[in-house]
């Protein structure tokens, strides 16, 4: 039966493969004896939250891909999950994206697996994929907006990200996407919280080139 309440059924199987190992690991922890222990402790923990976020996406990919979620009733999936787990619809609609985005992009989720980008970069590109105005944008930037959520703080790379938005969608809402990929000669880079958009795309009447360089805010 799907349940809201996951505690009792936690409790019940501990069985749970994951959650047994899991429980199993932390119990055999010795006392915390200074900052770096506990550090070293939570880099642990967040190398497996992110391997966690990575597995969720690609269960949530298939149900997706399956329908499943309609088997209890529900037209979406964020509205299963929700009530299913009792997520937020903000967190919903966060995996669902997560999820759509791994489809397209499995090197994402490599990624996650590997602990090697954090699970808020991740949903902020799964945001990106998410917007009809830029996602078609987004394969030939993906691995280079990676590379930055992998090398940057959040803050930084979410900079990166609104800049990369405002670039992809310049002409974007108004001229179709084919003549965008035809037209445009694009040399995007970033270095450190630098980042340099440069290309030529058509105006209206005849072609222009364009140079953009803009810094985020620390």
């Amino acid at each position: 039966m799907f349940s809201r309440d996951l505690t009792p059924k936690t409790a019940e199987s501990s069985s749970g493969f994951l959650v047994a190992g899991l429980r199993a690991a932390w119990s055999a922890q010795s006392l915390i004896v200074d900052g770096d222990d506990a550090m070293a402790r939570l880099v642990e923990l967040e190398k497996a939250s992110r391997f966690i976020e990575a597995a969720r996406a690609e269960v949530l990919a298939e149900v997706d891909r399956t329908g499943a979620f309609r088997d209890h009733g529900h037209t979406t999936m964020a509205g299963w999950l929700r009530a299913g787990i009792s997520y937020s619809a903000g967190d919903a609609k966060h995996l669902v994206k997560v999820a759509r985005m791994v489809v397209e992009f499995p090197q994402i989720s490599e990624r996650l697996q590997a602990g090697t980008i954090g699970v808020a970069q991740v949903r902020r590109l799964a945001a990106a994929h998410a917007n009809k105005r830029v996602t078609d944008e987004l394969p030939a930037f993906m691995d280079m907006l990676a590379d930055r959520a992998q090398d940057m703080p959040y803050e930084d790379f979410n900079s990166v990200m609104i800049r990369w938005e405002h670039y992809a969608d310049a002409d974007g809402a108004h001229r179709d996407s084919e003549r965008i990929h035809e037209d445009r000669d694009v040399d995007f880079s970033v270095a450190g919280v630098m980042m340099s958009v440069s290309g030529s795309s058509p105006a209206r009447r005849s072609p222009t080139r364009c140079h953009r360089t803009v810094k985020s805010d620390r």
